[in-house]
């Protein structure tokens, strides 16, 4: 009888894990296809920014330097999450860039480190190599004060807002471009999607 009864409690168990084996991988494979939606998604998914770019001040081609303002406006009723954008005139030095919004608590402003290397510098007394090193630029020891490109991150925009910064460029930038790239997240109630952003966009005179 005991016998009989040990089998029962055994096939029980097995029929116990082999559901529960079901269970997982059923678990998993939604898990799967619902991050592959998402990922489909974030492809077609078109930002709600607007983004442009004109010339404050004097400007034309005597000028050594060009000031421009980048203006960032999330469109949308909705506030947007995590943004990270990098700005850059693929022509032009940034020499300054600071800026002017309501989310100086909320965005970071920085410059993009330059690749980390050395140049070795010979001269006539071949005792003396001077070096220029990429960390000195960053540190503003070698008296080189710009940046090619400069990174904007905000933990949070809200909707029908707009984050404007103020770039110091060299020469003069008028008729050129500005390209900003990067992304933001949409908030949880509109999916979490990640939007990517890879604008050219024109400097228009203000």
């Amino acid at each position: 009888m005991s016998d009989g009864f040990d089998e029962m409690v055994a096939v029980r168990k097995i029929g116990i894990w082999h559901y529960l084996l079901i269970a997982t991988c059923l678990i998993t494979f939604a898990f799967l296809v619902t991050q592959g939606i998402l990922r489909e998604l974030a492809k077609d998914e078109k930002s709600g920014l607007t983004l442009h770019a004109f010339l404050t001040g004097a400007y034309g081609p005597d000028k050594k330097t060009t000031d421009v303002d980048i203006d960032i406006g999330n469109a949308p009723e909705e506030p947007i999450n995590n943004l990270d954008l990098t700005i850059a005139i693929p022509s032009h030095r940034i020499q300054r860039a600071t800026q002017q919004s309501a989310y100086a608590g909320e965005c970071q402003l920085t410059p993009v480190p330059l690749p980390d290397s050395r140049v070795v510098i010979e001269g006539l007394n071949k005792r003396d190599h001077p070096t220029l090193d990429s960390q000195d630029v960053l540190n503003g020891q070698s008296g080189i004060d710009y940046f090619f490109q400069w990174r904007l991150r905000c933990s949070r925009i809200d909707g029908l807002s707009t984050v404007r910064i103020q770039l110091m460029v060299s020469g003069n930038a008028e008729n050129d471009t500005a390209h900003i790239s990067g992304s933001y997240e949409r908030i949880p109630s509109k999916g979490n999607v990640l939007v990517k952003i890879d604008e050219k966009v024109s400097i228009m005179r203000n």
